[in-house]
């Protein structure tokens, strides 16, 4: 290594290799490198799956530019930042290989092969003196700490290529959003931070020289395997905005189509028909605008007329007089600015339907029966008392509640229910007024909950400490349900290795807790195999909650 007077970090570092060696005599070493080799493997996984994960988005992307052939520039940026991180990816595959060639005096050939598009070296494990910490620091340009060298699988030039990958991101990052913009370019940067690395004697030391000086074969290899996973993390932000950027000429919401909101479809002669025309999800800044006319005529693409008299309807409010049965068309326009200023329009049409008086069944909270749980139902007959309708069911059992009908079914093999209304006609004569069928199925799947946040969430471990339990929760589910948490596992995965406890009910254990203290940012912590108890006596797996340490 370099002569000269020793700093206070290569005193220091000469008194751990010196401990170092005493450890190999005591045969604890072997421990010690290994944990390297199971953190690389873990590492290697995760790049692969990334990989995958990374294409599968480009291959999404492709298909959405099909459609849209005026938004190709996204797909273009995906693939140019796709290529780059591949070359870069593939570059550090390849210093790993330089760095076990010199160390082991090992020709490249034996070292080195390929994985589809992508360069693979050998396995750690396979691989003897990864001990070392001389070869690989002079190979990686760091003979000086204070000067690294610059040239071909240097450290120093490993910094500047994913510099360059950064900024060249970053500059593909432009819509009309800011806020949104700024917050994917912040990511992106601090995905990579180069600052100096402040030191035990006080001295500040570069990037490069902090990971890899005086590393071993072992720690080198990990440290170059970590770059790749960012690699390909900076690569999955970038191309999920170039994907979510389709049609971002367009309003920007998730999806923008007329809607019709109505109390229902169908009016007694006498009443008005009510509804609302409003845009499903819009920008808060534009404010839409709605017509109302006899006919929309199509002008050209994307241009609209209304023929008849042109009514602008206030708030999207609509309310027609039903004056005599039959079923019956309105049609309108509703107009939209986009984020250029451009005025986009969106054709609607509103059929209703003015009925003469009959029975109706609607349950009231969705139109299926679910097995287990009480479904509420609520009958009206207009022109009929309550006490005079008598309502039968087929397949259940029903009984009245103080706002209407409970449906209760037991047996979940059954597939349908019928509800048949009759009423007390003047004389004792009973009508069927209508039957209806009602699907039956099952409670759907419930999801796992900490804190009150479910599924894939980025938390600090504090809010893991103020956990007491997992809870079980039937989202967008209307029914009041109770779901009881039995047991879960809690997998770990923090340095690179997964660590695994169980708990025979919702509550958290005490080895969890502890665990818990030790989480670091960039940490993961999974409730898997969450099993619940449900309504109607099941017990199932649930929809799992991970947690991203920040």
């Amino acid at each position: 290594m370099a002569g000269g007077k020793e700093t206070p970090r290569q005193k220091m570092v000469g008194l751990m290799y010196l401990v170092l060696m005493a450890l190999l005599a005591m045969n604890v070493s072997k421990e010690v490198l290994d944990s390297f080799i199971k953190v690389n493997d873990s590492l290697t996984e995760t790049k692969l799956a990334t990989i995958t994960r990374n294409q599968s988005i480009i291959n999404g992307l492709s298909s959405k530019v099909a459609e849209r052939p005026d938004d190709k520039i996204w797909l273009k940026k995906a693939q140019q930042i796709q290529d780059q991180a591949a070359e870069l990816v593939n570059y550090l595959e390849t210093t790993k290989a330089q760095v076990i060639s010199r160390t082991l005096d090992l020709p490249m050939d034996k070292i080195i092969g390929k994985l589809g598009d992508y360069d693979t070296s050998v396995d750690m494990s396979h691989l003897s003196s990864i001990d070392n910490y001389d070869v690989p620091t002079m190979v990686l340009g760091l003979a000086e700490p204070a000067s690294p060298e610059e040239g071909e699988y240097k450290a120093l030039t490993i910094q500047k290529k994913l510099e360059k990958f950064s900024t060249d991101m970053q500059a593909m990052i432009k819509s009309p959003f800011k806020d949104m913009d700024d917050q994917i370019k912040a990511d992106i940067k601090k995905t990579f931070t180069f600052d100096e690395v402040p030191q035990a004697d006080g001295s500040m030391w570069s990037w490069s020289a902090d990971n890899f000086y005086h590393a071993t074969l072992a720690a080198s290899i990990v440290a170059l395997s970590n770059l790749q996973v960012k690699v390909l993390n900076a690569q999955y932000l970038s191309t999920k905005y170039f994907y979510d950027q389709v049609g971002g000429n367009e309003v920007r919401v998730n999806a923008i189509e007329p809607v019709v909101i109505t109390r229902s479809n169908y009016v007694l002669k006498g009443n008005n028909f009510d509804a609302r025309i409003v845009v499903s999800a819009y920008d808060t800044n534009a404010k839409p605008k709605v017509y109302l006319g006899d006919k929309v005529v199509k002008v050209s693409a994307g241009k609209y007329n209304i023929q008849g008299a042109k009514q602008e309807l206030k708030d999207g409010k609509l309310s027609i007089r039903g004056d005599r049965a039959g079923e019956f068309k309105k049609e309108g326009l509703i107009e939209i600015k986009d984020p250029s200023g451009s005025v986009k329009q969106y054709p609607f049409e509103a059929i209703y339907t003015v009925a003469e008086p009959t029975a109706t069944v609607s349950a009231s909270a969705m139109n299926v029966f679910y097995a287990g749980v009480d479904n509420p139902v609520e009958v009206s007959a207009p022109g009929f008392k309550a006490n005079d309708l008598i309502v039968k069911a087929t397949g259940a059992q029903i009984s009245k509640s103080n706002n209407g009908y409970i449906v209760r079914v037991s047996d979940g093999s059954a597939k349908e229910v019928k509800i048949t209304v009759e009423a007390k006609m003047d004389g004792g004569k009973i009508a069927v007024l209508s039957q209806n069928i009602f699907r039956i199925k099952a409670l759907p799947r419930p999801v796992g909950s900490i804190n009150g946040s479910s599924g894939d969430i980025e938390k600090s471990s504090a809010f893991l400490r103020a956990a007491s339990k997992i809870d079980a929760e039937m989202q967008d589910f209307l029914f009041d349900v109770k779901v009881t948490v039995q047991s879960f596992v809690c997998t770990i995965i923090a340095g690179g290795r997964a660590y695994k406890y169980a708990s025979t009910n919702d509550q958290i254990t005490d080895p969890m807790r502890e665990a818990f203290k030790q989480l670091r940012e960039g940490d993961m912590v999974m409730f898997k195999d969450i099993k619940a108890k449900l309504p109607d006596g099941s017990v199932r797996v649930i929809i799992p909650v991970s947690v991203n340490i920040k």
